[in-house]
């Protein structure tokens, strides 16, 4: 058996290796049949940039494993993580797998969600049932585990009406994009249009100078790429300020040593009433 401080030193490959692919061969799952290695769910997403366009290869989704009850039927996904990283480098993975409750359709899904979603295209209860549990956000915020807030929308053109890519357009693999229409549930995950990016920092920071540009600020994003994008284009759009503050804008992601202290000096700071 090995120490810890060997552990440390194995590759991802390594603990599949050593201690996923055994574990689950321990537990019965037949080889071939049953047991595949990565295995491809979804292409990286596609940035255009004016006429000009490219996939990110790098945000191609796979899964480490898949379980199968029988060919055809996927019934579980197992995601590895070499030991030297912490619990929460995984956790940014696991916010792409809506995609991955699509392929896995077929299997028993336990629904749990923050952001409940009930409308006349998308239901949550519809696709789970009806909840077990519920913890409104009103009740969130009288317990004072959530602050008041208030709703300021705008819309984009390319969010209400979508974009639709020319006849032909081609990513950089030479692949033709597909021709349909993408709205705003594509935007950064399979589709990422740099002029929306820079449009959403100037609305932001023209709605921060209005009020107080040193008030403190949250930016949810799709993943870390998206969340570095936008920490580029804030910063761009807040000019002087940036310039005069370098940490006026952090990405807080799970990969960002100095993001992540930032974030605990802040609720360190709420904790002691500041």
């Amino acid at each position: 058996m090995l120490r810890d401080i060997h552990k440390k030193e194995l590759s991802e490959t390594d603990i599949c290796d050593l201690f996923i692919t055994p574990a689950i061969l321990k537990a019965d799952w037949e080889p071939g049949r049953q047991i595949r290695r990565e295995v491809t769910l979804t292409p990286g997403p596609v940035i255009v940039r004016g006429n000009l366009c490219s996939r990110n290869k790098k945000k191609k989704k796979f899964a480490d494993y898949v379980l199968y009850q029988e060919p055809g039927i996927p019934v579980a996904v197992v995601e590895a993580k070499d030991n030297h990283h912490s619990v929460g480098h995984g956790m940014q993975q696991a916010l792409g797998y809506a995609e991955i409750l699509e392929y896995f359709r077929s299997a028993i899904q336990i629904g749990m969600t923050a952001t409940p979603k009930e409308t006349k295209y998308v239901s949550i209860s519809s696709y789970f049932g009806e909840p077990v549990y519920t913890y409104s956000l009103k009740q969130g915020i009288a317990d004072g585990f959530l602050a008041p807030y208030k709703v300021v929308r705008i819309d984009i053109d390319k969010d209400l009406y979508g974009w639709t890519p020319p006849p032909g357009m081609t990513d950089d693999l030479g692949q033709e994009i597909e021709g349909r229409t993408y709205n705003r549930k594509d935007m950064d995950r399979i589709l990422v249009l740099n002029q929306r990016t820079r449009l959403v920092a100037a609305r932001v920071m023209k709605l921060l100078n209005a009020t107080d540009p040193f008030e403190k600020t949250i930016i949810f994003c799709e993943d870390i790429d998206h969340a570095e994008r936008m920490r580029t284009a804030i910063v761009n759009a807040a000019g002087r300020l940036a310039l005069d503050n370098p940490r006026y804008v952090m990405r807080i992601t799970g990969d960002s040593a100095e993001g992540t202290q930032t974030a605990k000096a802040i609720m360190v700071s709420r904790s002691c009433g500041n």
